[in-house]
């Protein structure tokens, strides 16, 4: 059996839940639709909130350089993998997804908006996940997002 070093750090973050950003550059980003802050740092892993607006949708995606693990923060949220069932989240920090590297994902988000923790684990120096994004639409335009 592989050491999963993403589930040993998610298991170990989502107990104790440390607040601790980088201390150096940028901690918060934003799009027309969302906002994401930075609330944990340390090597390879990170801690990202995510919130978005009502009625918005992050399109499917997958993000080559990050393991993540989403949590259902809050609002209305359904969490979508690889064509699975979507997750419809109704359970605070008890609704989670695993999403690896080669996963195509999206979020979609209804009229309350809606916001996640995603748990990373970097194959690199972390950053924003919408600085490491591959869309699964080629005809895609727009970084993360789309109102609707």
């Amino acid at each position: 059996m592989n050491f999963d070093e993403l589930g040993a750090f998610f298991a170990w973050w989502y107990q104790t839940r440390p607040f601790m950003p980088p201390d150096m550059g940028e901690v918060v980003t934003h799009s027309e639709a969302s906002t994401s802050a930075i609330i944990y740092r340390s090597g390879q892993f990170q801690v990202q909130h995510v919130i978005y607006k009502p009625n918005s949708e992050a399109v499917d995606h997958r993000h080559p350089n990050v393991d993540s693990i989403l949590i259902y923060g809050s609002g209305d949220v359904t969490f979508r993998r690889n064509d699975e069932e979507p997750i419809v989240c109704f359970n605070t920090g008890q609704d989670i997804m695993r999403i690896k590297p080669n996963d195509w994902h999206g979020v979609s988000f209804g009229p309350r908006g809606g916001s996640f923790y995603a748990v990373q684990h970097w194959n690199g120096q972390p950053g924003f996940v919408i600085d490491d994004w591959v869309f699964r639409d080629k005809q895609e335009t727009r970084k993360n997002y789309k109102v609707m």
